[in-house]
């Protein structure tokens, strides 16, 4: 029996259920190495499709925001804005998600963003805090450092310091806890003497030498990879464990590496939906909702056509 290749293998899948009987019965090593082909090249759709709309909302935001507050200046102050350092002010990029500049550190004691906001920024002369809500809890908040001293980040002793003074804080540590611990200087990170927004995100954000849209990108990717390599994966060993021990595939002759490949390449369909539906940024419905939507549809047209070959080959042989 001749393998197919990949394109031959998702053609055929998402044509129709005449050829899972010969799918079923290639190597399952063949079996694995299509499901992580589809899932690279799902990742880079995912990726292609994705970015270019956040870049441009990212660019929007820089450009708003250097309309807003001008450039970042490094002083002895710290870092701060050129227009209005000494005003808070706010840009709000989106509906839920906001920046506020607090130019004193004691103000944060009584900053607390209103409910409608879900995420958003923090950033003080001293400081720059990302903060989210929880989706159990919309009052709390997970409040975390997009800065730290660069002194601290290359001694593993100091930031094994920093880090026992969050833990030794309140559960949920405050914006103005997380501020006077993670203080950084505007000469760590500073070679002129101001910068544009972009330029400043793109150096030294998370820590690491990568600008907002690449980091996006890699969450684009990533993302996708672990819900077809690894959520998906989940469902589809437990739906075989499923099908193997109640009869569905035993009862007509497949063993449970012949349900198991049946059930991956069912799948496949519901994972280019799926990767669209997520590329495209829909509302209401996420990755796996989708998947396993489509994967049950097809599901149940698949086994009834194994049923039905299996079937006819054991009367077959009978006779």
């Amino acid at each position: 029996m001749k393998e197919k290749g990949f394109f031959q293998t998702l053609m055929s899948v998402c044509a129709g259920t005449e050829s899972f009987p010969v799918l079923i019965q290639q190597p399952a090593i063949k079996t694995i190495l299509n499901i992580v082909i589809l899932a690279f090249l799902c990742a880079i759709f995912n990726v292609s499709i994705g970015l270019y709309p956040f870049y441009k909302t990212y660019m929007a935001t820089c450009k708003q925001l250097e309309k807003k507050f001008g450039l970042i200046e490094f002083s002895e102050v710290g870092i701060i804005p050129k227009i209005e350092p000494e005003k808070q002010n706010c840009v709000i990029n989106d509906k839920d998600f906001r920046i506020d500049y607090i130019p004193s550190v004691s103000d944060l004691k009584k900053f607390k963003p209103k409910l409608n906001y879900q995420t958003g920024i923090v950033w003080t002369p001293k400081s720059v805090l990302f903060w989210m809500r929880l989706l159990e809890d919309k009052e709390k908040l997970l409040i975390f450092p997009l800065l730290l001293p660069v002194s601290e980040l290359y001694e593993p002793n100091k930031m094994r310091e920093l880090i026992d003074k969050v833990q030794n804080t309140d559960a949920t540590p405050s914006f103005y806890t997380l501020a006077e611990i993670y203080k950084v200087s505007a000469n760590d990170f500073a070679q002129t003497n101001s910068t544009t927004f972009y330029n400043f995100t793109s150096n030294i954000l998370f820590w690491i030498p990568l600008n907002i849209p690449s980091i996006y990108a890699v969450f684009l990717f990533s993302s996708i990879l672990f819900n077809i390599l690894f959520l998906s994966m989940m469902y589809l060993l437990f739906f075989t464990l499923f099908s193997f021990f109640l009869g569905r595939g035993g009862n007509f002759g497949l063993s449970f590496s012949e349900i198991w490949k049946a059930s991956v390449y069912t799948a496949f369909p519901g994972f280019l939906i799926a990767t669209v539906y997520t590329s495209l940024n829909l509302p209401f419905l996420n990755f796996l909702t989708i998947f396993l939507i489509s994967y049950f549809v097809y599901y149940f047209a698949v086994f009834s056509k194994l049923k039905q070959v299996y079937t006819s080959n054991t009367d077959n042989k009978k006779l």
